[in-house]
């Protein structure tokens, strides 16, 4: 029960978050370095990229009080994103700084720093029925980006390029949440709602950034979420269900060190579907099948005017686990895939459009992993088409694993 009540509160950020790269932990941190390359470099608003990376360091930390757990997250990334050409690129580059003066150019631009750290409590109001759910952003991440880390931030915040960290900082946030629980003819359900001062980038945020000031500053505004969970024993398995549905007040984006004025904007509902089948076995010490579907409705612009081409469909879907592990070495496998329609509104590789599959191999011990992520995929900004390669090297640390 307590554990479809955490799933339910917590799919609002799973919705557009990376996947976790610790498994349930007590404690844990995960070194990780991914990596794309495109064969031919992909044409953006911002300019050409050949490259784009990221090593990171997320970690997190679960102290349980009673029937309360306390959870903080956080991580410290570096992003960078090659430019290979600016010569008939589409529109201006902001890694332009450093090209030379015949058109052509060949930049390395990073974005460094550490993200928000998040806080979070959870635990019974009344009995193991009502719950509630606390969270508050601590600003300690970077929130003004001049026009090459805005940049920067557009790729590493691509969808289709999952990269581990895909938001720095975007100061002070909260959310407070309450979720009612039932059970009924073998399954538990879930109904919750929640409202959050949202802290998480989004693509439109990015793509509406684009050809702004020296300084970019994005605000976001209020969300309210309303999600309805499923949970049952399927033989010796368990199965989730989740329906997840968001709506939005209105954000906004400032810019300094020019004339541009703030822009606003409201983004559409967004509705989304989670299944995940959690399986384990003689042979596998855990393992999961999981699929997950989003829909994204066009957002207005200052005027109210819904944008043609800013809606967007995305679809995800794993199969993995641990063969062998709990108290000997395990061997760490999977498959994976993501099928993102793209945001026609926009050039910016945040908005490509994005097919692609992937492979993880590795190892586990009692206190950590060792997993390779190779992936490959095909890439629509609109202007340009490309094939990518993929891959990521984590080694993660931790203890005290068991669920929420």
């Amino acid at each position: 029960m307590r554990r479809l009540a955490f799933l339910a509160l917590a799919a609002s950020s799973v919705a557009s978050a990376q996947v976790n790269l610790l498994p349930s932990t007590a404690w844990g941190f995960a070194p990780i370095v991914s990596g794309w390359h495109f064969a031919t470099p992909l044409a953006t608003s911002a300019g050409t990229v050949g490259d784009a990376a990221q090593a990171a360091v997320p970690f997190q930390v679960r102290v349980g009080a009673g029937a309360w757990s306390f959870d903080v997250t956080g991580a410290y990334a570096t992003g960078a994103v090659h430019l290979t050409s600016a010569s008939g690129s589409s529109g201006n580059s902001g890694f332009g700084n450093n090209a030379s003066d015949n058109g052509s150019s060949d930049t390395l631009v990073l974005l460094s720093g550490a993200t928000d750290v998040k806080v979070r409590a959870s635990g019974p109001l009344v009995g193991d029925r009502l719950l509630l759910v606390a969270g508050v952003n601590l600003p300690t991440g970077t929130t003004r980006l001049d026009a090459d880390q805005l940049n920067v931030l557009q790729a590493v915040s691509a969808p289709g390029l999952a990269m581990p960290v895909p938001a720095y900082g975007m100061g002070t946030g909260g959310t407070l949440g309450l979720i009612d629980v039932v059970e009924t003819a073998g399954w538990t359900l879930a109904l919750g709602g929640s409202l959050e001062k949202r802290t998480e980038y989004t693509p439109i945020a990015l793509a509406v950034s684009s050809g702004g000031g020296n300084d970019t500053r994005l605000t976001p505004g209020m969300a309210t979420h309303l999600t309805l969970g499923a949970d049952r024993v399927v033989g010796s398995s368990r199965l989730n269900v989740l329906v997840l549905t968001d709506m939005y007040s209105t954000d906004k984006v400032a810019f300094t060190g020019t004339d541009a004025e703030a822009t606003h904007y409201r983004l559409g509902p967004q509705i989304a579907a989670f299944t995940r089948l959690d399986f384990s076995g003689d042979k596998w010490s855990e393992g999961a099948l999981s699929l997950s579907v989003r829909h994204r409705s066009a957002f207005t612009d200052a005027s109210g005017i819904a944008v043609t081409g800013s809606d967007g469909n995305y679809i995800d879907g794993s199969l993995g686990g641990v063969l062998g592990g709990a108290d000997r070495t395990g061997l760490v496998v999977g498959v994976d895939g993501r099928w993102h329609s793209g945001l026609p509104f926009t050039t910016a590789l945040v908005g490509a459009a994005a097919t692609v599959g992937g492979a993880t191999l590795g190892v586990e011990t009692r206190h950590f992993r060792l997993a390779v992520h190779g992936q490959y995929g095909t890439f629509d900004t609109g202007v340009s088409h490309s094939t990518g390669y993929g891959g990521s090297l984590s080694l993660s640390f931790f203890a005290g694993r068991g669920q929420p």
